[in-house]
């Protein structure tokens, strides 16, 4: 269920204004606000979060993550990113993104530890990506994880992304560069998963 009118609007129309929220089964996604900074510092303040993770800063500290959130806006804004909290019992617990590069929407997450293994990530991942083919005439979302990062793999797998291939990004948090497991979820292979679940 969304708040948002099912009218289909360019990306960076979608990223830019999108206002509305994602209500899962028990989640809520709502578009990230400088008033979270606290919250979700809490969670991403671990390193078991961050060293999967390719841009943030280590160590973090509130005020790394007060600009982080400032730039979020400023972004969404431009039309060029959108990041939502993502609500579970009305707390913070982890935040999801699209960004928009070279055309693409880059699909990007992380949740705090203490809810890790609970479904939840799978849960908002597929709820902001069915809000993405919903809305736009997007054929496809890129994503990936780092290779090792088994977990964020079966999210991606679960949700229909297949691998593409493989590519070197630098990690700011471990300082040097990865192997990177490139996907990509095809509108197409998103509407088999979803018909797949209602056999």
């Amino acid at each position: 269920m969304m708040s948002a009118a099912a009218d289909r609007l360019n990306t960076g129309h979608l990223l830019a204004r999108f206002a509305g929220h994602i209500v899962t089964d028990r989640l809520l996604l709502r578009p990230v606000e400088a008033d979270d900074t606290e919250a979700l510092y809490a969670r991403f303040n671990d390193w078991e979060v961050v060293r999967w993770l390719a841009t943030p800063a280590w160590p973090q500290s509130p005020e790394l993550m007060s600009r982080t959130i400032d730039r979020y806006v400023s972004e969404r804004q431009a039309g060029t990113l959108l990041v939502f909290v993502i609500e579970f019992d009305c707390a913070a617990i982890g935040s999801i993104g699209l960004t928009l590069h070279d055309g693409l929407l880059h699909l990007g997450y992380w949740l705090g530890r203490d809810h890790w293994g609970r479904g939840l990530m799978s849960e908002a991942a597929a709820g902001l990506v069915d809000m993405v083919f919903r809305l736009t005439g997007e054929s496809a979302i890129i994503s990936g994880a780092f290779d090792g990062n088994q977990a964020s793999m079966r999210i991606q797998r679960k949700l229909g992304f297949v691998e593409t291939g493989t590519s070197v990004h630098f990690s700011t948090p471990r300082g040097q560069d990865l192997v990177h497991l490139d996907t990509k979820l095809t509108r197409t292979a998103r509407r088999v998963v979803l018909e797949r679940t209602k056999q």
